[in-house]
C-alpha cells in the first residue's frame, strides 16, 4: 500500500515486531542502476513523452541459450562493447522514429518516443476534445537476475535472492501521493505482449519493476473505487489506460526492432566470416551448398581409384620380390612405380582435405541457412493472422449472402401480403421498406467484397478503368461521406482497359484508400485541413494516387513497401502497401513513390504503372 520507490515517497515509515525493527521492502537505487533497460515517461496533459536507456546486456543470451548463440554474442557484440552494432543502428533510416543516440557508460543506447493524447484517446468531452486524465509521470525498469553487476555490488548473496526480490515487486504499480492503488497484477497485459511471437523482445512481466505517480490535485478525474481496489471506469481513466497501453506497445515495438536488428547484425557478421555475400538469397545459398555437397561423389571416386592403384603396385612388388632376387635396376623401377602411385594418392588426399575444408565452411553456411529459415517462419507467423482473417471474411460473406437472400425473399412476401389487405399496416410497410433498403445497401457492400473471394479469385476479365474507378469512387464516397473525405477521379488521357482479376484490382485500390482514410482522419483530429480528399488521376498506362493528408514520414520513405513497416502505432500491421506491391509485381506492374513533395515537404503521390495489365484490345 506504500510506495517502495524513494522518488515518490512523501514520508518515512518504520515498523517493529516484538521490539525488533522490520525491514520494509524498498527498491534500492543499487538495484535500479543495474537495470538492463530504463524507461521514464511524463504526461503533460497532451503529450506522453518517453525517454530511456539500454545496456548491451539486454541482448545477451540467457543462461539456457544455445552455446553457439553465446559465442556469437561474445564474438560480434561483446568484443567491441557493441560499438559496431550501435554504428549500424544509428545509420538505419527505419529506426529514426526512436531518436537513438549513443549513451554514456555504462549504458549503450538512449532513445526517445512520444504519443499524443489525440492519437489514442477516443473519450471526448462535449466539445469533441479528448478528455485528459491530468499530468502524471512514471518509471519502468527491466531487471535481469542473471545480470552480473547486481551481485557485484554486494546487495544480494546470490541470484536466487535477487530473483525473489524482483518478483515480489514485479509489475507497474500505481501510487497517488505515495499511497498505492491496487490494480490487477498484470493490468497492462505485459504477459500477453511478451508471449506473442512478434513481441518476444517486449518487457518481461516477471522482470519489470515500475510505477505511475499520480496526485490528488492533478488527477482528480481518476476516481478510485471506495475500497481502493482499482479505478472507476470514467472517461479520464479510459484515456489514462490507453496512454499507458500505448507506452507498453511502443516500448515493445522499440525492443522488437532492436532485437531484430541484433539478429540481423550477427547474421551479417557470420556471413562475412563464412565469406557469404550479404546479398545472397536463401535460395542461392541453398544452391551453392547443394553444388558443394554434390562434389563429394567425385572425390570419393578419386580416393577409391588412388587406393586401388597403390594397393595393386604394392602387391605386384611383393610378388616380384618373393619370386626372384631383383637386381639393383629392377628394384629401382619397382620403387619408382610405388612412389608414383603414392604421389597420385597424396594428390587425391590433398584434394579431399581441401574439400573437407570447404565442407567446414559449408557447415557455417548451413547454420546461416537455418537462421534465414527461422526468420522467414517468424514473418509467416505474422501473415497467418491476416490469412485467418481473410478465411473468416470469406466464410462470413458466403453466409451473409445466403441470409440476405432469404431475408429479402421473406420481407418481400410479408410486404405483398400486407399491401393486399383491406387496411394495410402502415408501420409494418414502413418497417419492410426499411429492411429492403438496408438489404440493398448490404448487398452493395458484399458486391464490392465478392470479387476478391476464393470462388471467383482466379477469374480474369477485361475491365474498363473509367467505369471501374467511377464505381470505386462512388462506393467509397458513400462510405466516407460522414468523415468529410471525398474521392475524385480525373483523366489526363483517354481512359484505358486492363485485363486482370477484379478482386485483385479491388484489393490494390482498397489498401490505398484505407491507408489514406487512416491518415486523413488523424490529420483532421490534429487540426489539419477540413477539406480531405483522395485524388486518382489516369494517364495511360499510369494511375497516380494521392491524398491531401500529411504525406509519407521521411523515416519510412526508403522502406515503405517492405513488410511490417508502419507509422500507425499500436494496431498497425505494416502489410497493406507490401501486399499492393506483391499484387502489382505478380501482374508485371510496379508501384512507386513520385518524386514530387507536398506543402509539408513530404512525398505523397503513388505511381501505379499498369503496363503489365493492359488489355490487348485496348
Amino acid at each position: 500500500m506504500l510506495s517502495p520507490f524513494g522518488k515518490i515517497a512523501r514520508f518515512q515509515i518504520t515498523a517493529s515486531l516484538n521490539g525488533q525493527p522490520l525491514d520494509l521492502l524498498k527498491i534500492t537505487e543499487s538495484v535500479r542502476r543495474a537495470a538492463q533497460i530504463r524507461f521514464k515517461f511524463d504526461f503533460d496533459g497532451i503529450h506522453l513523452s518517453t525517454t530511456g536507456q539500454m545496456r548491451l546486456d539486454f541482448f545477451k543470451p540467457g543462461a539456457n541459450a544455445q552455446a553457439e548463440d553465446k559465442t556469437f554474442y561474445r564474438t560480434f557484440l561483446e568484443s567491441d562493447n557493441g560499438e559496431g552494432f550501435v554504428t549500424q543502428l544509428l545509420s538505419d533510416p527505419k529506426l529514426l522514429k526512436w531518436s537513438l543516440k549513443r549513451a554514456k557508460a555504462p549504458w549503450l543506447l538512449e532513445f526517445r518516443f512520444a504519443t499524443n493524447l489525440v492519437d489514442v484517446a477516443p473519450e471526448v468531452d462535449d466539445k469533441r476534445r479528448p478528455v485528459s486524465p491530468g499530468p502524471f509521470k512514471g518509471e519502468v525498469d527491466s531487471v535481469d537476475a542473471e545480470f552480473d553487476s547486481i551481485n557485484g555490488q554486494g546487495v544480494f548473496a546470490n541470484a536466487t535472492d535477487l530473483k525473489r526480490y524482483v518478483q515480489s515487486l514485479a509489475g507497474i504499480r500505481v501510487y497517488r501521493d505515495g499511497f498505492g492503488i491496487r490494480v490487477d497484477e498484470d493490468w497492462l497485459n505485459l504477459r500477453s505482449a511478451w508471449t506473442s511471437g512478434r513481441s518476444w523482445y517486449s518487457l518481461r512481466p516477471d522482470n519489470t519493476i515500475g510505477y505511475v505517480s499520480l496526485s490528488a490535485r492533478e488527477n482528480a478525474g481518476l476516481e478510485e473505487k471506495t475500497d481502493r481496489e482499482g479505478f472507476r471506469r470514467t472517461p479520464e481513466y479510459q484515456n489514462f489506460y490507453r496512454l499507458l497501453s500505448s507506452f507498453v506497445g511502443s516500448s515493445g515495438k522499440l525492443l522488437n526492432d532492436l532485437g531484430r536488428r541484433k539478429a540481423a547484425y550477427i547474421k551479417a557478421g557470420r556471413k562475412e566470416r563464412a565469406q557469404v555475400p550479404t546479398s545472397l538469397s536463401p535460395e542461392e545459398l541453398a544452391s551453392e551448398l547443394a553444388s558443394e555437397l554434390a562434389a563429394a561423389g567425385g572425390f570419393e571416386r578419386s580416393l577409391v581409384k588412388a587406393t586401388a592403384a597403390v594397393s595393386g603396385v604394392v602387391e605386384d612388388t611383393r610378388v616380384r620380390l618373393g619370386a626372384s632376387r631383383l637386381d639393383q635396376h629392377e628394384l629401382s623401377e619397382a620403387l619408382d612405380s610405388v612412389e608414383t602411385k603414392i604421389t597420385e594418392a597424396l594428390a587425391a588426399v590433398i584434394g579431399v582435405r581441401s574439400y573437407l575444408g570447404r565442407i567446414g565452411e559449408s557447415a557455417e553456411r548451413m547454420r546461416l541457412l537455418r537462421v534465414e529459415i527461422v526468420d522467414l517462419r517468424q514473418q509467416l507467423e505474422q501473415l497467418y493472422e491476416m490469412v485467418g482473417l481473410g478465411l473468416t471474411a470469406e466464410a462470413l460473406s458466403h453466409e451473409i449472402l445466403q441470409v440476405t437472400d432469404q431475408l429479402a425473399h421473406r420481407t418481400s412476401r410479408i410486404a405483398t401480403l400486407s399491401r393486399s389487405r383491406v387496411q394495410p399496416d402502415a408501420q409494418l410497410l414502413e418497417f419492410t421498406a426499411y429492411v429492403e433498403t438496408s438489404l440493398s445497401a448490404l448487398r452493395k457492400q458484399m458486391a464490392h467484397l465478392a470479387p476478391s473471394l476464393r470462388y471467383v479469385r482466379e477469374r480474369r476479365e477485361t475491365i474498363d478503368l473509367s467505369s471501374y474507378l467511377s464505381t470505386l469512387a462512388e462506393y467509397h464516397n458513400e462510405r466516407l461521406g460522414h468523415s468529410g473525405i471525398a474521392v475524385q477521379v480525373t483523366w489526363r488521357s483517354k481512359p484505358f482497359a486492363v485485363n486482370v482479376n477484379q478482386g485483385k484490382l479491388t484489393q490494390i485500390f482498397d489498401n490505398l484508400v484505407l491507408n489514406s482514410e487512416y491518415w486523413l482522419t488523424e490529420d483532421a483530429r490534429l487540426g489539419g485541413s477540413p477539406d480531405a480528399a483522395i485524388l486518382i488521376e489516369g494517364d495511360r498506362p499510369v494511375i497516380c494516387y494521392s491524398d491531401s493528408g500529411p504525406g509519407i514520414d521521411p523515416a519510412v520513405e526508403a522502406s515503405l513497401f517492405d513488410p511490417f513497416v508502419t507509422m500507425k502505432g499500436r494496431g498497425g500491421r505494416g502489410l497493406g502497401l507490401f501486399i499492393v506491391k506483391q499484387f502489382m509485381e505478380a501482374e508485371g506492374c510496379t508501384i512507386s513513390l513520385d518524386s514530387d513533395r507536398n506543402s509539408r515537404g513530404r512525398l505523397f503521390r503513388f505511381r501505379l504503372d499498369l503496363s503489365g495489365m493492359l488489355s490487348v484490345d485496348d
